[in-house]
């Protein structure tokens, strides 16, 4: 069950989920049915009306959260890509700062990356596995920064600045990969499952 939810196919969870819950609760309306009257199960009625408002109320409680908790996730992906893209802009226009060489190739180095993430990368974010082809590219930047000749203290500044945005600018990238990997797993949806499940066997047992 842990393993199915898992898995990056909400698709295939929420047909297991919706196929196993109507196949349940069929096969214990037909046996409850079979066992008990219509006269037995509407004595129950006060009591099953209560414990079914009740439940239905704490699963609309469960599924706001989960919808607050995977806005939030949302939210903070967009964040750090925004983080990101602001990062290579600024490194991008500081560039012109270096001397001609160093500039050329601070900003090949840049473009590579983004050419990279946007046409690659991106579309692959998903895989937990460590991208060489990404560590390959940051390198080259930070390889184009190390050759930088610092002339005067202004110069100084402004490479010190740099790189402390080369640095914000990992981090961005790496909040990005973190959370471009999550998704609702076990934890998130059993409960949810758990509460339509038993929503859904309180109404075929004790419903008029």
């Amino acid at each position: 069950m842990h393993t199915l939810f898992e898995t990056s196919s909400w698709v295939l969870s929420s047909l297991f989920i919706v196929l196993s819950a109507t196949v349940l609760c069929l096969g214990i309306l037909w046996f409850a049915r079979k066992k008990l009257s219509r006269t037995e199960l509407k004595k129950n009625h006060d009591v099953a009306g209560f414990t079914f408002s009740i439940i239905g109320v704490l699963y609309s409680v469960i599924l706001g959260f989960t919808v607050i908790n995977v806005q939030n996730r949302y939210n903070v992906v967009l964040e750090s890509i925004q983080t990101e893209a602001i990062l290579l802009a600024d490194l991008y226009q500081d560039a012109a700062y270096f001397s001609p060489d160093e500039q050329s190739a601070i900003r090949t180095s840049l473009r590579s990356y983004i050419t990279y993430v946007v046409n690659e990368e991106w579309w692959q974010s998903g895989d937990k596995t460590i991208d060489m082809k990404a560590r390959s590219h940051i390198r080259d930047i930070w390889d184009s920064y190390y050759t930088v000749h610092l002339k005067n203290e202004k110069m100084s500044l402004w490479y010190t600045e740099s790189i402390s945005k080369l640095n914000s600018l990992l981090n961005a990238r790496l909040t990005r990969q973190f959370n471009s990997t999550v998704h609702l797993g076990g934890y998130d949806v059993e409960p949810f499952n758990r509460g339509s499940r038993d929503y859904h066997l309180l109404y075929v047992l004790f419903r008029p």
